[in-house]
């Protein structure tokens, strides 16, 4: 049984996104350690770490969070929804963006 999508128009996003394509991923999320761990382990649970091409992060003013930014080549959308499902079902993950 399939998931549904994690967007209202799986169709319009795929056409925009024109994949193969570097796709930038936004995720805010508690501030330590254990969180990036889990983080790069859901992405990397679904494509390969080749595919992750740049990582930025920022702290919040107040240090309680980080925000996450991941540039990765998707070559389908298979992947840019399975990074939104797992990195969604994070516990410590605020917004997925």
């Amino acid at each position: 049984m399939n998931e549904p999508s994690v967007f209202r128009n799986p169709r319009a996003v795929e056409r925009c996104l024109e994949l193969p394509n570097l796709i930038s991923f936004r995720f805010v999320g508690s501030a330590n350690h254990r969180y990036y761990s889990q983080l790069l382990g859901a992405i990397e649970g679904v494509v390969q770490t080749a595919q992750i091409k740049r990582q930025f992060q920022r702290s919040s003013s107040g240090g309680r969070y980080i925000s996450y930014r991941f540039d990765i080549f998707c070559t389908e959308m298979n992947e840019v929804e399975g990074i939104y499902r797992a990195v969604g079902k994070l516990p410590d993950t605020k917004f997925v963006l």
